[in-house]
């Protein structure tokens, strides 16, 4: 990576796509974590329905959590209140393994963000997965794309 050009990007814009930085990266373990928490949010949406809910087992890693929650949110006999499961934002320590450590350390990612931060990096200990499912569903999410970590400036601002 031109590290010259990711600083004038960002100095110039205040963001920087890093196109192809992470080709040939093995997603693999991140998919088969996500996986894994699509299934157990799929008991909870049948516990909810008091069914044998249809965990769309043969779909696509792309389309089961979309199809879960459409038909989870089309079903007249899911109480209001309990709609906003599929809200899926999904964290914390039951999703930090090995593999989120593993992408947040790629060397990839660590020039990116020694390019942008300097040598000195804090990331966030947790992970927060936060799943796209299409608004067609009929259930207002009540959030904007946006981060919830703190920002570091690189020098401190001075108190007065």
């Amino acid at each position: 990576m031109d590290t010259a050009q990711i600083r004038a990007d960002f100095d110039r814009d205040g963001y920087v796509v890093c196109r192809g930085a992470l080709d040939g990266y093995d997603f693999g373990p991140l998919r088969h974590l996500i996986e894994r928490q699509v299934e157990s949010q799929a008991k909870e949406l049948a516990a909810v329905r008091g069914d044998a809910f249809d965990a769309r087992e043969q779909a696509t890693f792309e389309t089961r959590w979309a199809e879960l929650a459409r038909e989870f949110a089309a079903d007249p006999e899911v109480p209001e209140d309990r709609r906003g499961l599929v809200n899926a934002t999904w964290g914390g320590m039951d999703m930090l393994e090995e593999c989120t450590h593993a992408l947040y350390t790629c060397p990839a990612c660590k020039t990116i963000a020694t390019t942008l931060l300097g040598p000195e990096v804090q990331a966030n200990g947790d992970f927060w997965f936060r799943a796209a499912v299409s608004e067609d569903i009929g259930v207002d999410w009540g959030y904007e794309y946006h981060q919830d970590s703190f920002n570091c400036a690189p020098h401190p601002p001075t108190l007065s």
